[in-house]
């Protein structure tokens, strides 16, 4: 048995008669109201899954009947059938344009009527088959996001959670290291034996080298976090670089590596956070010192771009290995640690410098196996 409901209006009892006996004989349950009134009380009462509407009736017509159900929100998604002796195209367009879905012209086919009366029926209940399953499809995605929402709240707790407790140890470091640089200064000053001092020197060295991994890793996770607080300060460049020179002199003059400088104009301020730019550049030259041969040259060129007004470019050249090459060239699309791809805590603090500072960073490597770092930075 059909479960369908149909509601025929029409102001003669005989047409809804022989309508109502050619459903009933489908199994379809069948209303009736013979006025426009009774029919808009019927079709918001028992909400039809179709209706067959005739046109010309007394008081209100089957047009004004539509008019007004397809304006109601509980109504509007009801097919609606016109009967009709108007068969003129005039009068079929103006169905239409009020929302009706067919017109079955009297007097009617049973087997015409009954198909389409079927075929609306049928469309009536896919759609709201699909109606479901959209709706069901929009809760599940609406449950997965739910779900990727809290997940990524309890990443980022976790994340938190693990910056908060890299920047309580590298507070932590600084005490004992300084205490271990200040006894080796104290046991070198004492020391007779000069056999020994190697092993004081590689101690400090250690020890220096773990200050410096400490202080780098409160700057990364102070940019992770974002509560980093920027300092913009006019400087001169080339001083910096000099800086960073006397720095790594000792490093440079062993391996035999000619630094060569270039800066257009020659006395270039830049005009951003110092400490950031020094600790971006200091990790970078480091790298390239690292990685040079020896008896290599660093190119170091800084010059105001014509093309990229506003800007900055700062470059830092040198020969170095494939690998090296290849852990750029990854630093350029990632901002986090990887010790997989080569990336660890210097590559890194220098991506998040870059991205803190709005800059960019740029990679190349030509066939001299010579790797281009680019920094441009807005100035």
């Amino acid at each position: 048995m059909s479960n369908y409901k149909v509601l025929i209006v029409d102001d003669l009892p005989e047409n809804i008669q022989i309508v109502g006996k050619i459903l009933k004989n489908k199994g379809i349950k069948v209303s009736f109201a013979t006025n426009g009134k009774l029919a808009l009380k019927s079709a918001i009462k028992i909400l039809p899954d179709l209706i067959l509407l005739d046109v010309i009736m007394p008081e209100m017509n089957g047009y004004d009947i539509c008019k007004i159900l397809k304006a109601d929100e509980s109504t509007k998604d009801i097919p609606i059938i016109f009967l009709t002796a108007k068969n003129e195209s005039i009068n079929i367009i103006k169905g239409f344009e009020l929302g009706a879905v067919d017109f079955v012209t009297k007097p009617f086919n049973t087997h015409e009527l009954l198909a389409r009366v079927m075929t609306h029926l049928d469309l009536k209940t896919k759609t709201k088959q699909l109606k479901q399953i959209n709706k069901n499809l929009e809760d599940k995605v609406k449950e997965r996001t739910n779900d990727l929402k809290l997940a990524n709240f309890q990443l980022e707790k976790l994340d938190e959670a693990k910056n908060n407790f890299l920047m309580l140890i590298s507070h932590e470091l600084r005490t004992p290291l300084n205490i271990i640089i200040g006894y080796a200064d104290l046991l070198e000053d004492d020391l007779e034996a000069k056999e020994h001092f190697e092993f004081i020197k590689n101690i400090k060295t250690s020890a220096q080298s773990l200050t410096q991994i400490s202080e780098l890793a409160l700057l990364f996770t102070s940019l992770k976090l974002e509560n980093y607080k920027i300092t913009k300060e006019k400087f001169n460049l080339s001083v910096l670089f000099n800086s960073l020179i006397d720095k790594f002199y000792g490093i440079i003059n062993s391996k035999k590596i000619e630094v060569k400088q270039s800066f257009c104009p020659n006395n270039i301020l830049l005009s951003t956070d110092k400490e950031l730019i020094s600790n971006c550049i200091n990790i970078l030259f480091d790298n390239a010192i690292k990685y040079s041969p020896p008896n290599s040259i660093i190119a170091i060129k800084a010059y105001e771009s014509t093309k990229l007004k506003g800007k900055l470019l700062i470059e830092v050249r040198n020969k170095s290995n494939h690998v090296v090459s290849e852990k750029f060239n990854i630093l350029e699309k990632r901002d986090v640690i990887n010790h997989s791809n080569g990336i660890g805590l210097g590559l890194a603090t220098v991506k998040l410098i870059m991205n803190t500072l709005s800059a960019e960073i740029k990679v190349f490597k030509n066939n001299d196996e010579e790797v281009n770092i680019r920094l441009i930075i807005p100035n």
